[in-house]
């Protein structure tokens, strides 16, 4: 009998010890559990965030490289606009051979077009006379009442003019002209020169270039009677002299 209590106890014991081996596994494994899913929030907080923090900086960027690519097409329609202001405003070739009196700016006009405005605007071909100097080509070389404000060249060319005039030209136009050349134009009266003060040097080598000198009843009086102009470069007659007359204002 005793045996038996004793060994009812002992299984008893075991049995017991069994079952709180078995609570203490399964309460720590829900704790380990628990320690995870802890651990895990932060976690999955913190990439959400950074989630939503590159998400904004790519809008943000992408923003701004919109931006970007608006203001250079902005600022390329501003230098085309200012591309063609500057060539409707600026000539490409100063063409102005003389160093007193009135000036006129003008422009060149393309090789191959040899003909001088008219009055009242259009074109007409030069009877003027020509000539070559080692590789320049002059030609066109006449007098006139005036020069274009377009290109430079002759206008009104005659061999006749009025002692009231006001100016008196001396025009011709230069294919392949060199920088460094000196222009310049002596005037005569009946034979003897009245009047060669003005000069022009060349600054830079043109393949078309008008130019011109004149006269004015201020640096020469116009006299009535027979007259003569000789265009020169670097001292050498270009040419014969161009003869015209002075006839009396009616």
């Amino acid at each position: 009998m005793n045996q038996l209590i004793t060994r009812f106890f002992i299984c008893g014991t075991l049995l017991l010890v069994l079952i709180l081996a078995s609570a203490c596994s399964v309460l720590g494994g829900q704790n380990e559990i628990s320690t995870g899913v802890a651990q895990m929030t932060p976690v999955e907080a913190e990439s959400t965030a950074l989630i939503a923090t590159m998400e904004a900086q790519g809008t943000q960027v992408a923003q701004t490289a919109v931006a970007a690519e608006t203001y250079i097409v902005q600022m390329e329609g501003i230098n085309q606009q200012l591309l063609l202001t500057m060539r409707a405003v600026i000539p490409p070739t100063q063409q102005i051979v003389q160093t007193s009196g009135e000036v006129i700016e003008g422009m060149n006009e393309p090789i191959g077009v040899p003909s001088v405005g008219t009055p009242d605007g259009s074109s007409s071909m030069s009877l003027g006379g020509s000539a070559v100097i080692g590789g320049t080509q002059f030609v066109q070389i006449s007098t006139a009442r005036g020069v274009s404000e377009v290109d430079g060249c002759a206008l009104d060319t005659t061999t006749t003019f009025m002692s009231n005039e006001s100016f008196i030209y001396i025009t011709a136009r230069a294919y392949n002209i060199s920088a460094g050349a000196v222009m310049s134009a002596a005037w005569s009266y009946n034979g003897a020169v009245v009047y060669a003060l003005d000069s022009f040097t060349v600054e830079q080598n043109d393949d078309d270039f008008c130019l011109w000198f004149y006269i004015d009843p201020a640096s020469v009086p116009f006299s009535v009677g027979q007259w003569s102009v000789q265009l020169l470069m670097n001292g050498t007659p270009v040419g014969q002299p161009v003869n015209f007359v002075i006839e009396e204002a009616m």
